[in-house]
């Protein structure tokens, strides 16, 4: 089907064809993936992190905070704790399992990283837009590609599981 539409002194001819779309109308159609896109993104930014600092610890030492509670301990020690830690909650936002709780807690833990240790410059800036990333999982919580999906789409909503499962899920 021809249509035209004017545009100006002059005219456009638009072809409406039934099995194209218009960009607006597919990506309204496709921003179902935004949500898993952003999580895994995330995640896989987390994983970086915490993998290299378990590979290289020595690496991360100009980030450890100059005076608190982490100077009483290892610096080196505190890098391992701090990567295993960012990797496990990775995994955690990766998968999907409590993916509110871990997004959560990850948001908190770089803003603390930015308070205590980077102060204001360029990395804050970023680590900014990556705090509101997490926040932004947290409220969106599970999507269809998560492990917390399966778990509350498989439980009843009459078990005391299931209750549980959504109270700590959703």
């Amino acid at each position: 089907m021809k249509q035209q539409m004017p545009i100006g002194a002059g005219g456009v001819t638009l072809y409406n064809h039934p099995h194209k779309k218009g960009l607006k109308e597919y990506l309204d159609t496709e921003e179902k993936y935004s949500p898993p896109f952003l999580r895994i993104g995330m995640a896989a930014v987390w994983l970086w992190f915490g993998i290299n600092q378990l590979l290289y610890p020595k690496d991360f030492l100009q980030w450890m905070p100059k005076a608190g509670i982490v100077t009483h301990f290892n610096p080196t020690h505190v890098v391992y704790l701090n990567g295993v830690f960012e990797t496990l909650l990775g995994l955690l936002l990766l998968i999907g399992l409590f993916t509110r709780l871990a997004s959560l807690v990850l948001a908190i833990h770089l803003a603390g990283i930015v308070v205590f240790a980077v102060g204001y410059n360029a990395i804050a800036i970023r680590n900014f837009g990556l705090i509101i990333a997490n926040f932004v999982i947290f409220l969106d919580g599970h999507d269809q590609w998560t492990v917390d999906n399966l778990l509350v789409n498989r439980t009843t909503s009459q078990s005391r599981l299931g209750a549980l499962l959504r109270k700590l899920l959703l």
